[in-house]
């Protein structure tokens, strides 16, 4: 019997391994000039122009309580979700990665609980890799 793998596109965020749905993603964009938007969320670094497309971008880090990431050393990661598109903001991008479902497991228990926008977590050889959820990080 096959075993059920899913896809995830692998990046960095201060020096971690993160991942995301690839369903999710749309494309994969360097660097653009981002305009701070006044009263937005605190993971809201601002919006920028994508081929004429104005889509905000969100930096993960702020949600995970890490120190913000600068806009133009990383690379934005285009994702839709529930019919919204958004980017955020990553260090860099990997790799995709298949992982068979029993490598999946649900986040630990951490004394002060794991961070909320976190769906999953991954196991390989080589590495954990924290899947993130969308939905919560789009809720942060």
């Amino acid at each position: 019997m096959q075993s059920l793998e899913s896809r995830y596109l692998r990046f960095e965020l201060a020096g971690q391994d993160w991942a995301v749905d690839i369903a999710q993603v749309l494309e994969i964009v360097p660097p653009l000039p981002v305009t701070p938007v006044p009263r937005s969320g605190e993971i809201v670094v601002g919006a920028f122009n994508l081929r004429g497309r104005v889509l905000p971008l969100l930096d993960p880090r702020r949600a995970l309580g890490l120190e913000a990431g600068d806009p133009q050393d990383g690379v934005f990661v285009v994702l839709t979700r529930e019919g919204s598109t958004y980017a955020v903001l990553v260090d860099c991008v990997h790799d995709v990665v298949c992982l068979p479902e029993e490598s999946l497991s649900p986040p630990p228990d951490l004394p002060g609980g794991a961070p909320e926008v976190l769906d999953k977590v991954g196991r390989d050889e080589e590495r954990l890799l924290f899947i993130v959820d969308l939905g919560r990080l789009l809720a942060a």
